[in-house]
C-alpha cells in the first residue's frame, strides 16, 4: 500500500441513505443542534437521534450521528464504543471505519488502522463524500507509516477527481508547505498574481 497506482474507481452523488420522512426530520434537527456544539444541545441532539433509531435501527448514519454526539458530550467511550459497534454491523460504511481507523493512528495502533482501511482501497463504488473521508485517513496512515511520497500521490489523485474539496487545500499546505502559496500566487489561481 502507497502510492495509487492504476485504480479504476467509480463515483456517485447519490443519497447515501434514504429515510422516512419523520426520520428524515428528526436527523435534520438533530444535526443543527449537533452543529451549535453545546452538551445541552447535543442531549437534544441524542433524543432525536434515539428516536430514529427506534424507527430505523439498522442504520449506520443515524448511529454514527449519536456516537458524533457523545463525542461533543466529552462522552468518548460510549462514542467510540458506538462507532466500534457500526464498522463490526456495517462494514461498508466508510465514514466509521475511517474514523476508527483515524483513532488507531492517533494511538500509534497502525497496523489495526492499515486493516480497516485496506479494504476500501480495492472498493470499485464511492460517493464524493465516502471518498474524501477515505483519502484524509488514507493520506494519515501513509504518513504516518513515513510514505509522505505517497501521500502526495493520494492526494493529487484525489484532487483531480474532486479538485473543489476543501480538505484538499488543507493537505497541500500540510505536505508541500508555505511553496504551494507561491505556486498559486504565480499561478494566479487566488487571483494574488500572473
Amino acid at each position: 500500500m502507497g502510492e495509487p497506482g492504476v485504480i479504476n474507481y467509480e463515483f456517485h452523488d447519490e443519497q447515501l441513505k434514504t429515510h422516512s420522512r419523520k426520520v428524515n426530520q428528526w436527523l435534520g434537527e438533530a444535526i443543527s443542534l449537533m452543529k451549535k456544539g453545546s452538551d445541552k444541545d447535543a442531549e437534544k441532539a441524542q433524543v432525536l437521534l434515539k428516536q430514529a433509531l427506534e424507527v430505523e435501527p439498522d442504520s449506520p448514519d443515524l448511529l454514527n450521528n449519536l456516537a458524533a454526539t457523545y463525542e461533543i458530550q466529552n462522552r468518548r467511550e460510549e462514542g467510540v464504543g458506538i462507532m466500534h459497534d457500526i464498522v463490526e454491523r456495517f462494514p461498508d460504511y466508510v465514514f466509521a471505519r475511517v474514523s476508527v481507523a483515524r483513532m488507531h493512528i492517533l494511538k500509534g495502533e497502525i497496523e489495526a488502522a492499515e486493516a480497516l482501511l485496506k479494504p476500501l482501497v480495492s472498493r470499485k463504488r464511492f460517493h464524493f463524500d465516502e471518498f474524501a473521508a477515505f483519502c484524509n485517513g488514507y493520506i494519515e496512515l501513509l504518513l504516518a507509516e513515513d510514505k509522505k511520497d505517497g501521500a502526495i500521490a493520494w492526494l493529487k489523485m484525489w484532487e483531480g477527481i474532486d479538485p473543489d474539496r476543501p480538505d484538499i487545500m488543507t493537505w497541500k499546505l500540510r505536505l508541500e508547505g508555505p511553496g504551494i502559496l507561491k505556486k498559486l500566487s504565480k499561478l494566479g489561481k487566488w487571483g494574488l498574481g500572473k
